[in-house]
């Protein structure tokens, strides 16, 4: 989440400076990114206070259909919506392009090892993810310790080789040495599901 301060409205006379105006262009550049899904928003004055009176709706594949015609009809949907003037910023967080990365422990060969399976499953979500340590007081607000690596070090799978965790003996051993790693035919397989059938979610 990122927060962007504007200048004084005294120096923003010109329409195409307002709020809207910026979040709209910004909407634009945003949506061509590829690799995610970016949405700026205009924040409530009041923290915790929405602006608008949204609503959800969520979709349903309970054919024999795939994740990604669900999508496509989604998407569909989605045009539709913004033709009518009386909704606005309808988005979903769906995608079918999202790709997956799946870990597998061995966990025979971590056991003869001496790994702990807790500490390689400690260490990828340390490193890949990230992992609350702390909180502390300062300048009157309270800030989080969040442990993880620096983004060089964690965007390839293969980043997994540069990791070591220690043994019983005190020993260090590569972690791809007990774990393998693969990429799943589909994006969602592994996804939740909503009564038992792909969901997809819409917003406003």
């Amino acid at each position: 989440m990122l927060f962007v301060s504007l200048k004084d409205f005294e120096e923003r006379k010109d329409p195409a400076l307002r709020a809207p105006a910026l979040i709209k262009a910004a909407g634009a550049n945003y949506s061509q990114i590829q690799e995610g899904v970016a949405l700026p928003i205009n924040p409530p004055s009041i923290p915790g206070l929405g602006v608008t009176s949204g609503f959800e709706m969520w979709l349903q594949q309970k054919g024999s259909g795939n994740y990604g015609q669900l999508v496509d009809t989604m998407r569909k949907i989605i045009v539709k919506a913004k033709e009518r003037p009386e909704l606005r910023g309808v988005a979903a967080t769906a995608s079918a392009n999202s790709r997956q990365l799946l870990v597998d422990v061995d966990r025979d060969k971590a056991e003869v090892l001496g790994v702990p399976v807790q500490d390689i499953y400690n260490s990828l979500q340390t490193l890949f993810g990230s992992m609350y340590v702390s909180q502390f007081p300062k300048d009157s607000r309270l800030w989080q310790v969040i442990l993880q690596a620096e983004p060089g070090f964690r965007l390839k799978p293969e980043d997994i080789q540069h990791i070591y965790v220690r043994t019983h003996e005190g020993k260090m051993v590569p972690l791809s040495a007990v774990v393998q790693w693969r990429h799943p035919r589909c994006a969602f397989c592994a996804g939740w599901r909503a009564n038992r059938h792909f969901p997809a979610r819409d917003s406003q």
